[in-house]
């Protein structure tokens, strides 16, 4: 009796053992990969087998690919399966993140409570490039000359082998993007300055193929959409219309840009979110280029302004003694007598009065009796002379 007892206890030791082997044995789910298939210019075939399901329960599952060998590591692009997990063979069909005639590793992979595993790789050539998609930009408003993400799929890991575009009329005209960073899934880029419109899409482009056009993003620098004029004189006014100004006078920093650099600004009048009244500053500049500054954001305008010349129409009476006042009519003349400097043949004449459109000044004496008188005026870098002489009354 006791001989047998002692052959059940032993035989119910070899189950419990044997079961906890067992339960140990099959505990993770086991994964393979099969050879990529039906690769042409369109992707690639991913094939892989979930040969027992285990114990513990499968959060997520899938395929991914790198261009280097990497067991263990990082990848380039992931496909997740979302149907429940079963013990069969799948076969995935991705057509992304791929560059032509370049080599990948592809991985099957399943992910549990315990961490990730990962089954051998599968080495496969790529006939196909992917078309670059754009999915985000951080932030998704931005201003004229900021660095921003852009965030998706089949990007060129290699910063020079992106192209990045702007537009802000749906693709009739673009302009070019300089690229910082690059990743497959994220690159660093600088929004072009001279955008007009306060909507713009994006478009990146790799060797060979190019993204659709992306959805529409909101530029929140200034934009100049129109100015009054582009020629005028100092202290004429000038009305400047476009988006995203600032309604604080104090907010806006409008003027010119100079060959080397030297910033004029105008006086800012009046302000609103889309128009500025400004006045023209007395510089000794004849021509430049635009700026605009709200708040720190920058745009520069490609439009030339240009300082009206400064124009004799004529001057009364024309003729005269030393010491008589004479009056030259004009354009562009400076409106503070000190602008000015007046001249009656190679005499200077003192100015006792001044505009835009007149002068008056004191008629010196005569240096050389022979000389031609011609009236002259001239006003910062613009010089003017009359086409009749002034005679003097001997």
């Amino acid at each position: 009796m006791v001989k047998n007892i002692s052959v059940l206890i032993l035989l119910a030791l070899s189950l419990f053992f044997f079961s906890c082997h067992k339960d140990n044995e099959y505990d993770v789910p086991m994964i393979l990969m099969g050879n990529a298939t039906d690769i042409d210019s369109t992707g690639v075939t991913l094939n892989f087998r979930i040969t027992d399901l285990g114990k513990t329960k499968i959060e997520e599952y899938g395929v991914l690919w790198a261009e280097t060998f990497s067991p263990n590591g990082g990848y380039d692009d992931v496909v997740v399966i979302h149907e429940a997990p079963a013990a069969k063979t799948y076969s995935v069909r991705i057509s992304r993140s791929l560059i032509e005639k370049r080599d990948y590793y592809a991985y099957a992979y399943i992910r549990t409570a315990k961490g990730m595993s990962r089954s051998p790789s599968c080495l496969f050539t790529s006939l196909a490039s992917s078309l670059p998609e754009i999915t985000a930009v951080v932030p998704a408003s931005f201003g004229l000359g900021d660095s921003i993400w852009l965030t998706g799929n089949s990007f060129d890991k290699y910063y020079d082998g992106n192209y990045v575009f702007f537009t802000d009329d749906n693709g009739k005209t673009f302009q070019q993007a300089k690229v910082l960073s690059s990743l497959k899934h994220n690159l660093k880029v600088v929004v072009p300055n001279h955008l007009k419109k306060d909507k713009v899409r994006i478009v990146v482009a790799n060797e060979k193929r190019s993204s659709a056009l992306s959805q529409e993003f909101s530029l929140n620098g200034p934009v100049i959409e129109s100015i009054s004029s582009l020629t005028a004189q100092a202290y004429d006014t000038l009305v400047v219309k476009g988006f995203n100004f600032s309604s604080a006078l104090n907010g806006n920093r409008f003027g010119l840009v100079s060959y080397y650099g030297d910033f004029y600004q105008f006086s800012v009048v009046s302000s609103s979110s889309n128009v500025l009244k400004v006045v023209v500053p007395a510089t000794s500049i004849s021509y430049a280029k635009f700026r605009l500054i709200v708040n720190n954001r920058k745009m520069d305008d490609d439009r030339i302004f240009t300082f009206k010349k400064t124009a004799i129409t004529g001057f009364y009476p024309q003729n005269g003694k030393q010491g008589d006042t004479i009056c030259i009519t004009g354009q562009n003349f400076g409106v503070f007598m000190g602008e000015n400097t007046i001249k009656i043949g190679t005499s200077d004449a003192k100015v006792v009065f001044s505009s835009q459109t007149l002068i008056k000044a004191v008629v010196p004496q005569r240096v050389y009796s022979y000389e031609p008188c011609l009236v002259k005026v001239e006003f910062r870098d613009n010089r003017a002379s009359s086409f009749d002489e002034f005679y003097y009354n001997d």
